[in-house]
């Protein structure tokens, strides 16, 4: 019975063909794959990284190992569990587990720092955010990545979170006579009310705000009372 030729021959899991020429590995002897690196069945490929969030710390043959706990990440090609640690996004609050940022956080390194407040005023982030940018414009205010928020102005609204310009509310919704407001809630957000010694019958206040979805009316005049004797 014929033997089977060199050009045959491959190099068991775990091994790989010395020199890298995988187009003619059957003629050079197989390495071990080194830490870091494993290869799951025999064949011609090369040995390839343990991916993020595991590590091999032996030579040769053998699988990845997970990090321990909830440590999610370390780099490509990990040799050991000291390279383990919390990904972008989360933080280690106890040993081994990393936790989410919190709404209003963010953590934009790998490690086990803590995550980090956004920076401005009026600003939020998603939970688990691992960028700066996450961090953006409650609804009623204005602004862009890495700018302060700025609230809207009166007969402008911007009604949902994000980073963006607060938009001119719509028109036919001031009444005669009347001005806009700076909006007290998000509730509210195109505010009005009537000038002085005017009132609108839709006004809880009596003379006041009124929002935007009040019918517009034109205000009306006041009435005058005469003082009365007791």
């Amino acid at each position: 019975m014929a033997s089977a030729s060199a050009n045959q021959c491959q190099c068991s899991a775990g091994y790989e063909a010395s020199g890298g020429n995988l187009n003619t590995y059957g003629g050079f002897p197989c390495s071990p794959c080194a830490p870091g690196f494993f290869k799951a069945a025999a064949g011609p490929q090369p040995c390839e990284p343990c991916e993020s969030g595991s590590y091999k710390n032996a030579s040769g043959a053998g699988n990845c190992t997970r990090c321990a706990g909830s440590l999610n990440f370390s780099p490509a090609g990990s040799v050991g569990p000291q390279n383990c640690s919390c990904d972008c996004g989360f933080e280690e609050l106890a040993a081994q587990n990393c936790t989410a940022c919190l709404a209003g956080t963010y953590k934009d390194v790998t490690g086990a720092g803590p995550c980090t407040p956004c920076p401005f005023p009026d600003s939020t982030s998603p939970p688990q955010a691992a960028l700066n940018a996450s961090c953006a414009c409650n609804a009623g205010f204005a602004g862009g990545p890495g700018t302060a928020c700025v609230r809207c102005a009166g007969g402008s609204a911007k009604l949902v979170w994000g980073h963006g310009e607060c938009e001119a509310c719509a028109d036919g919704t001031l009444p005669a006579d009347a001005a806009w407001v700076e909006p007290t809630s998000v509730a509210s957000p195109c505010a009005w009310e009537c000038l002085a010694g005017l009132y609108h019958p839709d006004s809880l206040s009596g003379g006041g705000v009124v929002a935007e979805a009040a019918a517009p009316n034109a205000c009306k005049q006041c009435e005058l009372r005469p003082a009365e004797n007791p």
